[in-house]
């Protein structure tokens, strides 16, 4: 589901879609949310991502996942990916241990100016 981050980015595969994703949002604790809502709560979950130029909101259900891409032109896309959250979330978890060290590292491994906060890298670093 989640590529290894590099360079503040990740890739996202759900099915057949794929997209690209930021340091903008903490990727990992956003989808562990929104799949424990969906498990917890039996109910859809919406969840955003800007993509420094392209925006997706996934809905998240328990038989299928909906992608809406917004490109930087404004101009939409759907797709409906036939998962399941049950196969997802285990992707999930497997793509955040394969990678750990790395999401360990990815929302305080850079600050906005694109520079290393090595402050909080280094206290990262040490959990």
């Amino acid at each position: 589901m989640l590529s290894k981050p590099q360079f503040g980015w990740t890739d996202i595969t759900i099915g057949d879609w794929t997209g690209k994703l930021s340091y903008i949002d903490d990727v990992p604790v956003v989808l562990l949310n929104a799949f424990y809502n969906v498990f917890s709560n039996q109910n859809p979950e919406v969840v955003c991502f800007d993509a420094e130029g392209m925006n997706y909101w996934i809905v998240f259900d328990l038989l299928d996942t909906i992608i809406i891409t917004e490109d930087e032109n404004c101009q939409y896309s759907v797709s409906r990916q036939d998962i399941d959250i049950k196969e997802l979330s285990l992707e999930l978890c497997n793509d955040i241990h394969t990678n750990l060290d790395e999401w360990t590292h990815w929302t305080a491994e850079y600050d906005y100016n694109g520079s290393v906060d090595s402050d909080h890298f280094n206290q990262c670093r040490k959990r």
